[in-house]
């Protein structure tokens, strides 16, 4: 082999071994935005202190790794115990859908006793009312609470339906980022910051009004910032992928010897090397975000 081809092929290897590293992880959009609607709505369901049907849902069909990681009874927990990872949905989300749709009205039961009275100052001094009133408060009661997995199918939909509409409005700000940016660095001449420009990094950097929180009106779910930072890692790594995978295109086949003088290319590499490098908007719009039906 000459020492071109060599080249080539410690060139290739290395390449393999760093796309192996950058390969974006296995990730069905669909699976990921119900897995994260499922994580959403026990953060509200802890919020309304409705533990019983938090902890169906989290034990449907083995999702209690879905739930906050340290939270407080009680308590919702911070957003970021909530994992993003990629992957955590243990079954296809139709398959989810339907199985909770399918799924049979359970009765749990609950301990509940009656709260406690408030006593003025004039009660507090009679020993007969307080002693009552603790003896009314220490009876418990037991009741049934009815599940209805079809309710909790609703709430997660319309989760879910919120989640890819501002995710789509998250990628779609990307993409026309990341096109002024190439479209900038391409210009012959570099503009300068203008004093918009530095307004608006300013008010973003101070909590200002931003692009995702204008079209939420300034509400949104409360764990959309993890989301998004899980749909920027996934579109970089793809693009890097794309990037590092694109420059095995020049080496050169057994099939197709090079035969020409060093330093010149052959024209299957000239061809190769006329294909635009692809940019990350490239990526978003080839992403599907499917709604919730």
């Amino acid at each position: 082999m000459r020492p071109f081809g060599v080249l080539w092929a410690l060139c290739a290897f290395a390449l393999c071994g760093v796309s192996m590293t950058l390969a974006p992880p296995t990730v069905r959009l669909g699976d990921f935005v119900i897995q994260r609607a499922i994580q959403q709505q026990l953060y509200f369901i802890a919020e309304l202190k409705n533990a019983p049907v938090g902890t169906w849902l989290a034990q449907f069909e083995g999702h209690e790794h879905l739930e906050s990681i340290g939270r407080k009874p009680g308590a919702p927990g911070n957003p970021g115990s909530y994992s993003a990872e990629f992957g955590q949905l243990r079954t296809p989300y139709t398959a989810y859908l339907s199985a909770l749709g399918d799924a049979p009205v359970e009765y749990t039961q609950v301990e509940c006793s009656q709260p406690r009275r408030k006593l003025s100052a004039r009660e507090l001094q009679n020993p007969f009312l307080v002693k009552e009133e603790a003896e009314r408060a220490a009876v418990k009661e037991y009741r049934d609470v009815p599940i209805v997995p079809q309710q909790i199918l609703s709430h997660l939909l319309t989760t879910a339906d919120v989640i890819a509409d501002t995710w789509a409005f998250h990628l779609g700000e990307l993409g026309a980022d990341d096109a002024a940016r190439v479209a900038m660095d391409r210009a012959p001449t570099k503009a300068l910051l203008t004093p918009e420009m530095l307004r608006d990094s300013l008010l973003a950097s101070e909590g200002g009004e931003t692009a995702i929180s204008w079209y939420t009106e300034d509400e949104p779910l409360p764990l959309h910032a993890l989301d998004h930072r899980a749909c920027d890692r996934l579109v970089t790594l793809r693009a890097l992928k794309s990037l590092v995978v694109r420059p095995v295109a020049f080496e050169p086949t057994l099939s197709q010897p090079c035969h020409l003088a060093p330093h010149t290319h052959s024209p299957c590499e000239l061809q190769a090397a006329a294909r635009p490098i692809p940019t990350l908007s490239s990526f978003y719009a080839n992403l599907r975000i499917p709604k919730a039906t």
